[in-house]
Parts: C-alpha cells; sequence; structure tokens
C-alpha cells in the first residue's frame, strides 16, 4: 500500500481556504437564519363613514355619523360644532336635497366633492334634526331629501 500523501497546506492555501470558509459560513447563517416575522398589526376597523350605511336609516341613526363627519371634515371652517352654526343655510336652499347637493358640490371648500356620498347625506341629516326640521323617526335619504322644506 502506498502511502497516502496530504496536501500541504501552505499559509498562502490556508488565508484563502479560511477566506472563502468564513465567506461561506456567512452565506449559510444568513440563508439558514429566518428573517423575523413582522408582529401582526391588530385589526382596524373603518370609520363608520367609510363602511356603507343600510338603506332605511332614521335621522336619529344618522345624525351620529353626520356629527362624526363635520368634526372631521367640516369644523375647520364651520367652527363652532355645531349643527345651529349652518342653520343660516337654509335661507339659501327651497330644500334639503338642494342643500345636499350643493354641499357634494362645494364641501369641503378646501376638495370639494371628496366625501363619500353617505357622509354628505349623513352631516345633512344632523343638520336637519339638529335644527328641529326633522323627526328622529325620519327615514331619510338622498332620494326624498327634496320633501324637507327649509324655508
Amino acid at each position: 500500500m502506498l502511502p497516502l500523501s496530504r496536501p500541504r497546506l501552505t499559509v498562502g492555501r490556508l488565508h484563502t481556504v479560511g477566506a472563502a470558509g468564513l465567506v461561506l459560513l456567512l452565506v449559510l447563517v444568513a440563508c439558514s437564519s429566518a428573517a423575523p416575522t413582522p408582529t401582526p398589526l391588530p385589526p382596524t376597523a373603518l370609520p363608520p363613514t367609510q363602511l356603507p350605511a343600510p338603506a332605511g336609516l332614521t335621522a336619529a341613526q344618522r345624525a351620529p355619523l353626520g356629527e362624526a363627519v363635520y368634526s372631521r371634515s367640516c369644523a375647520a371652517c364651520h367652527n363652532p360644532l355645531s349643527a345651529s352654526n349652518l342653520r343660516r343655510s337654509f335661507d339659501r336652499f327651497n330644500n334639503a336635497g338642494e342643500m345636499l347637493s350643493y354641499a357634494q358640490r362645494a364641501m369641503p371648500q378646501t376638495n370639494p366633492g371628496s366625501l363619500p356620498a353617505e357622509d354628505y347625506l349623513n352631516v345633512i341629516v344632523w343638520v336637519l334634526l339638529d335644527n328641529g326640521k326633522v323627526a328622529a323617526d325620519a327615514v331619510l335619504d338622498a332620494d326624498n331629501l327634496a320633501e324637507v322644506t327649509l324655508r
């Protein structure tokens, strides 16, 4: 049997093998370690105004939704936070349908027409209820709002 000869390791070869081994080790560690799992965010509910409102809501049910929209999107220009602050608007329109149409075209002043249709409706209903123009149990929608006279 012939004696097995071992390859001679020189300092230069050891250095090259060591560097390559280190790189290989780093690649293996990087690939084998799992990336940290992101912590899931808690589920958040959509603001009520982004959810479609069911048909047949009464004025009393729409009013809190309208008040929330008003405080978020209208109060900056129509302060103080009060539906009675908009009472003088009644003189400009024959009925609440006209008021709704105007609001959808011209409000908010900084970005007219940018709110969902239900938001405009809910704000108008809140103003009407707060000013005694409609009963709390009135079922209002965009189709019958013109029946509410303002003058």
